[in-house]
């Protein structure tokens, strides 16, 4: 059991630490767009703002067309909602790196992404970045509008700043991370086991401010053969709980036969979630409200609506061997 034990945490460990090196790569490639898309974009406002002025005289005209100017300072903009919707597409990877390496710290007790994911959100890093990008557009607008002279053109540029910055800030929320199972993560302890042993599987709650909760009659999960539509175990709640975000709650399942249900043997075994939707507590985004659990008997107005379709089992499956025998390694 004990050697069991430790390859399992040495897998979630190494696991652990790809999730970081994804986060390290991925941070780099930010810095780096970051330092060269300002670079740029800084250089591209003051070329505008001395070149306009020389273009103009070089080609014989007092100044240039108000419309090439107004081309001018749009693609300015374009260019800097493109190196923000770049940026977003790598917060993507990051937050699903994030994700993971959170779900694994709460198995190995290990606290470092979820201190730096708390400070990151309190201190609103990623607005504050934002804000960059909005300044940047608001530079262009400046430019254009001491250069643009018809009145007709200045209401286009006014026009296509709010469309940058509202697109700019807008895709911070459009790029959000849809998981098979909603706001819910679920892990199995064991990929092998014998009969009599016990499995724990976990649930995570993966939403950053919704809380999950979950009365004793609410049915979590069941185990059914591989192949077959019948289910060996049906597993329920038990107990009143709230899972508050970013946190987890673990059942066990003893792997034995069970009256009402299919036998159990050597074979492969894989877990199906239930289709109850349980986020209905949206509504109620004070988790102080909820943290007393006589508060909990809410649930019945806030949970069980069916999401349509079979339910999706879990991409892992645990392997029932027989212990009196021996049997060739089986990947899952």
């Amino acid at each position: 059991m004990l050697s069991a034990q430790k390859s399992e945490d040495d897998g979630l460990q190494k696991e652990w630490d790809a999730a970081r090196d994804v986060l390290k790569v991925f941070d780099d490639r930010i810095d780096a767009l970051r330092r060269n898309g300002f670079s740029f974009v800084t250089a591209l406002l003051a070329a505008q703002s001395l070149l306009i002025p020389y273009i103009a005289g070089s080609t014989g005209n007092s100044s240039l067309p108000d419309n090439v100017k107004f081309v001018i300072v749009s693609v300015t903009m374009l260019l800097v909602f493109t190196l923000k919707l770049i940026e977003v597409g790598y917060q993507s990877f990051q937050r699903a790196a994030t994700t993971r390496a959170l779900v694994i710290e709460k198995k190995l007790n290990i606290e470092l992404t979820e201190i730096i994911d708390l400070r990151y959100k309190r201190d609103n890093v990623r607005w504050w970045m934002t804000l960059v990008y909005v300044l940047f557009i608001i530079g262009a607008l400046f430019v254009g509008w001491f250069s643009i002279t018809d009145p007709y053109w200045k209401n286009l540029l006014i026009l296509s700043t709010t469309v940058a910055t509202v697109s700019t800030v807008a895709i911070n929320g459009v790029l959000i991370l849809k998981f098979p199972y909603g706001e819910e993560d679920w892990t199995i302890e064991k990929l092998k086991c014998s009969l009599n042993d016990e499995v724990g599987i976990t649930m995570t709650n993966l939403s950053g401010h919704r809380v999950i909760a979950l009365d004793e009659d609410d049915l979590l999960w069941e185990i059914r053969p591989e192949g077959d539509n019948q289910s060996v175990h049906t597993e329920k709640a038990k107990v009143h709980a709230v899972i508050p975000p970013k946190d987890c709650f673990t059942w066990s399942w003893k792997v034995k036969s069970e009256k009402g249900c299919l036998p159990v043997g050597p074979g492969v075994y894989r877990v199906f979630p239930t289709q109850t939707k349980r986020d209905g507590l949206k509504r109620y985004r004070d988790y102080r409200r909820l943290r007393d659990p006589a508060l909990t008997n809410v649930k019945n107005k806030l949970l069980g609506r069916k999401v349509k379709g079979i339910p999706m089992p879990l991409p892992r499956a645990v392997r029932v061997v027989d212990t009196s025998k021996t049997e060739p390694a089986v990947d899952n």
